[in-house]
């Protein structure tokens, strides 16, 4: 009884929220407004890329004694490429390893109303992510004016959690319940499904 319970507790734990802050994402009312915002910036929808392990095993007789032949196998997951360091933050630019992103598509500036709203309510800079569970397949990259890459938020519609860096304006953004308003703009681009 006691090492169920000592398993539901670690288990509880390997799951549980964690609370991270990754600096500036509001956008101010005072400096910008929302319509210099949707002007001035670009998004591009983007899906992240698996991160593929190739291993090889021997294949020995049955009495293992002797190697027969060997077997390659490739395994795949998504990951975080915030929180495992795949990107920086320099000069308040975002550094994004390009070999984890898959296809980009800038969004119309005519969706930009479905994506973001205007808020006059403060948002907390902390985002939540889980910790085991969270993998990313989708992002979104924030560029200014001048095309430098100023945020990224990545998202992980299994959990339904996000991760940013640089400045993302995470109040702003109009996610849905159980992010189902992103959902349904990354499917009428087809990216909903990157396989």
């Amino acid at each position: 009884m006691k090492r169920i319970f000592i398993f539901l507790v670690f288990m509880t734990l390997g799951c549980s929220s964690q609370k991270v802050n990754n600096g500036n994402s509001e956008i101010e009312n005072t400096n910008t407004s929302f319509d210099d915002f949707t002007k001035n910036t670009t998004v591009k929808l983007i899906t992240i890329l698996p991160k593929c392990i190739t291993e090889t095993h021997s294949i020995f007789n049955e009495e293992f004694t002797e190697r027969i032949s060997s077997k390659t196998v490739e395994n795949c997951d998504y990951e975080s490429i915030i929180i495992n360091k795949k990107s920086s933050l320099r000069n308040s630019e975002v550094d994004l390893k390009d070999d984890y992103i898959g296809k980009r598509i800038s969004l119309k500036k005519s969706d930009y109303d479905r994506l973001f709203r205007v808020s006059d309510s403060q948002v907390s800079e902390s985002i939540i992510v889980v910790a085991d569970c969270y993998k990313p397949r989708h992002g979104l990259m924030f560029y200014d004016s001048e095309l430098r890459l100023k945020g990224f938020l990545e998202i992980c519609f299994e959990c339904n959690r996000i991760e940013t860096v640089g400045e993302v304006p995470v109040g702003i953004i109009s996610f849905g319940e159980e992010m189902s308003n992103l959902k349904k703009i990354y499917n009428e681009y087809n990216l909903l499904n990157p396989n």
